[in-house]
């Protein structure tokens, strides 16, 4: 054993990772809840999984991505003013954020071919150059994907 480098994410100028797409696909996870000592229960459910390999400083770090299956229209707003920004789901985010979808398209009632466009879209994901922000989690060290910050590296 000797001494070697820490494995940092570069950042660009603006705070982005760049990464390559490796995986992108819709699988199931698993959950499991316990009410009680004797009470365990395993809820499974769909989700959109991408995984991506982002530029390091000593080498490429292996990123995922989850987010639910049910594309959506805005949640909520937040902030005042100028500074108000619309809230979406998770999907839908990643969608938006690489110019899948135009925020229009996900206003009232949802276009069933308009799902099967994006779903299609998302599974082509695979070998494309993106860039993300990246986010801590409360509670975790680790720096992880900003999901509504994801764009095409151009």
């Amino acid at each position: 054993m000797g001494l070697r480098a820490a494995n940092r994410p570069l950042l660009d100028s603006e705070g982005f990772a760049t990464a390559t797409v490796v995986r992108s696909e819709f699988g199931k996870g698993s959950q499991t809840v316990k009410t009680s000592r004797d009470d365990v229960d395993v809820r499974e459910y769909e989700r959109f999984e991408l995984d991506v390999m982002v530029d390091g400083t000593a080498g490429l770090i292996p990123m995922s991505i989850y987010a639910g299956t049910a594309l959506n229209g805005p949640l909520e707003e937040v902030g005042r003013g100028k500074t108000k920004k619309v809230v979406y789901n998770r999907i839908s985010a990643i969608a938006l954020g690489l110019g899948i979808v135009k925020p229009e398209d996900l206003e009232g009632v949802i276009d069933p071919s308009l799902i099967e466009r994006v779903q299609g879209e998302l599974l082509k994901l695979e070998g494309d150059r993106v860039k993300f922000k990246l986010g801590k989690v409360e509670g975790r060290n680790l720096a992880v994907p900003v999901p509504d910050s994801i764009r095409r590296v151009d």
